[in-house]
């Protein structure tokens, strides 16, 4: 009788491709052949085995066969042969794990697209675009389905991708791929973006003579030394359109005064402050202060007046039938201030507070601001160009225009803002500046 191995199961040790499985028959002394087939791929495990005990390591290129499985399979082939001739075969599907470490592989690579990384030795701040680009390739068939890329806290899809680097310091990048088994692989780096502001500057004080004295200050970023700012002192006179240029300092940061010719009549200055990046333009403008005028027995704010660089609208003080010279401190709120008395303490305002949404709407609200004799700027309507200034101690009104008042008044929480009867975008106030304390 001939021998069949269809009458006996074949048990199979290991399930994995690329590491070893044995296949055991109770068929010892028997002549058997195995034989596999997997996709298109045949090949032969062992001919004219005896033992009955075949021992294989399934090759991991089979995986190539089924790019989308994680589970390849195999149709093992069992053949008997008696004195050379097939007797009997026999088939039988298994199916083997794919590795856990075979995944898709993934270089990342960056540049700076407008080239700045190069000059500086860093990405630029708010300057340079990084363009991150991830090559990724499938292993053992398997095609790249998606691909993540990430550049500190922006994210994108797509194998190259240009971001924007809103931020300084120590930038990480990320690169996600999935293959069509769904297998992630996944690379990253660090990338040091440079911190960059763009060029500050301002005129400190004008000293008029025949010739002026500028004094202006200005910075810009370092950017490893690598940018240096330009500051020039612009002069136009009232009526003309082009500026006359004065060269100043150069720099990274610096305080300098030059002189320049004083044109008789009116006239602007500015400073501009330039890198390798921006041009600024910063208008002189000097901080108010209040301006005393003995001869017409005024305080004032706002323009020229009789003492150098002084501003005043000449406001009226109404004294209230008192005297005006030689009055001591006052000691109530209606008490008149004496010009000594004002010139020694209200000299030079300090800024205590300044409106961080100056064209929106003002609601009535309590700022903590320090001080009994404040000097105030207002603007008549929110985002508008029209201003106004008023002086006040505890209590007082923010008058805009005829019938459009804000009242103002101190308590224990700081000043106190009420709104208008025409609404909040109306009497806005802008800037608080505190007189008591001279200079």
């Amino acid at each position: 009788m001939i021998f069949s191995v269809l009458r006996y199961p074949l048990t199979v040790q290991g399930n994995t491709l690329g590491s070893p499985v044995t296949l055991t028959i109770p068929a010892k002394g028997r002549s058997l052949t195995l034989r596999y087939r997997c996709g298109s791929r045949r090949g032969t495990i062992a001919v004219d085995n005896t033992e009955g005990i075949f021992r294989w390591t399934p090759p991991l290129s089979l995986a190539q066969e089924y790019p989308g499985d994680n589970r390849i399979p195999v149709t093992l082939i069992l053949e008997q042969y008696r004195k050379g001739i097939l007797a009997a075969s026999r088939q039988e599907q298994i199916l083997l794990r794919l590795p856990g470490e075979i995944s898709p592989q993934v270089l990342l690579r960056y540049s700076d697209a407008m080239g700045y990384r190069q000059t500086y030795g860093g990405f630029v701040q708010g300057k340079s675009r990084l363009t991150l680009t991830a090559q990724a390739q499938g292993t053992f068939g398997a095609e790249i389905r998606k691909t993540e890329l990430s550049c500190g806290g922006l994210t994108g899809w797509g194998n190259s991708l240009t971001f924007e680097l809103p931020q300084a310091g120590e930038i990480p990048l990320t690169a996600r791929v999935w293959d069509g088994r769904l297998r992630q692989a996944e690379a990253s780096a660090k990338v040091q973006v440079l911190p960059y502001a763009p060029p500050e500057g301002e005129i400190l004080t004008v000293s008029r003579g025949e010739a002026a004295i500028v004094r202006f200050r200005g910075r810009v970023s370092d950017l490893g030394g690598k940018n240096q700012g330009t500051f020039t002192v612009l002069l136009k006179k009232e009526g003309e359109e082009d500026w006359q240029r004065f060269p100043g300092g150069q720099g990274v940061s610096v305080e300098e005064e030059i002189t320049v010719p004083m044109p008789e009549g009116s006239w602007t200055l500015a400073l501009e402050a330039k890198d390798d990046f921006e041009v600024r333009v910063f208008p002189y403008a000097p901080a108010p202060f209040l301006d005393l005028l003995p001869r017409r027995r005024a305080l004032g704010i706002g323009c020229p007046a009789e003492k150098e660089q002084g501003v005043c609208l000449n406001l009226p003080l109404d004294m209230k039938q008192n005297r005006v010279e030689n009055l001591g401190p006052p000691q109530e709120q209606a008490d008149a201030v004496s010009l000594g008395y004002a010139e020694e303490h209200y000299f030079h305002p300090r800024l205590l507070w300044e409106n961080p949404a100056p064209g929106e709407a003002f609601p009535a609200q309590t700022l903590n601001i320090a001080g009994d004799f404040l000097l105030i700027e207002a603007a008549v309507e929110a985002g508008k160009a029209a201003r106004f200034w008023e002086l006040g101690k505890d209590t007082g009104l923010l008058r805009a225009a005829e019938g459009v008042q804000r009242p103002v008044s101190r308590t224990e929480g700081g000043l106190t803002f009420g709104t208008t009867a025409n609404g909040d975008l109306w009497a806005v106030p802008l800037r608080v500046y505190g007189l008591q304390g001279g200079t």
